[in-house]
């Protein structure tokens, strides 16, 4: 009995090191590769780990200026459309969620269609705006339209659901507006869902591709996200795709708790 127990319990444990073998190894490699010398073509485990390097990451740093440049302007969009989008959804969920608004679920519903429909779809409608705007090519015309996205008022909904009633409604007694009510009670309750979505809509934004490519012309205004789409795989570029993967790991660090309090409440 005890040898039909444990050989199943083997299985499942060999599966799971085989999964997470699979999962890790792109992340093993592109640290591996990333140390290696610029330039070099890998021929063998041997002949690598004797080509090992870390003079590619300060060439990256500090003698390639393509790289910081687009490094700054993908923290530049991203920091700005993450902080647009947060400040805009908070107030939106709160409204959504715990007032009494006619046809809010209706509402609501198209803000779920949209979080759906592929980015693809709305690309047309964006390019012709900003080109009407005049926007073309600036970082403006990428910032602006993701500012209004849906994503976050449909997750920080969720968040708010969680703030009591009967606190919102004691505050109201003691005379709290409507801005106090959601500077004091709703923000600091549905902190963990703020902080869910805006690592979410920080990653979305850090990792664009296709929108840089259809509004940005000059090559100076370009995210690491494009530039990478166009290099080969040598070991100073390897460098470089380890430092572009500091900033969201450090913020992931940072509020990996909010982000486990908000995934056990969902």
């Amino acid at each position: 009995m005890k040898i039909k127990r444990i050989i199943p319990r083997a299985g499942l444990i060999c599966l799971m090191l085989l999964v997470g073998v699979i999962c890790f190894y792109p992340m093993v490699s592109l640290l591996f590769n990333s140390a290696l010398e610029p330039n070099y073509l890998p021929k063998g485990i041997l002949s690598r780990i004797s080509h090992l390097s870390l003079g590619q990451y300060y060439e990256s740093l500090f003698e390639n200026s393509k790289f910081l440049r687009g490094l700054l302007n993908s923290a530049l969009m991203a920091f700005s459309i993450t902080l647009g989008q947060v400040a805009i959804s908070i107030p939106a969920a709160f409204a959504l969620e715990k007032y009494k608004i006619p046809g809010k679920e209706i509402l609501f519903g198209v803000y779920l269609i949209l979080v759906l429909l592929p980015y693809q779809v709305l690309q047309l409608p964006h390019y012709l705006l900003m080109k009407e705007w005049e926007l073309m090519d600036t970082h403006t015309s990428i910032i602006l339209p993701n500012i209004f996205s849906t994503i976050g008022v449909c997750i920080l909904r969720q968040g708010m659901r969680y703030v009591d009633n009967s606190v919102l409604d004691a505050a109201k007694i003691d005379g709290c507006g409507d801005f106090r009510l959601l500077s004091k009670m709703a923000i600091p309750g549905a902190a963990p869902s703020i902080v869910a979505a805006a690592l979410l809509i920080f990653l979305d934004s850090w990792n664009m591709v296709e929108a840089p490519k259809i509004f940005l012309t000059s090559v100076d205004k370009i995210p690491i996200s494009v530039i990478f789409n166009s290099v080969s795989g040598t070991g100073r570029n390897y460098a470089m795709g380890v430092l572009c993967l500091i900033i969201p790991f450090l913020l992931f660090g940072l509020f990996a708790e909010k982000l486990k309090s908000f995934i056990d409440t969902v």
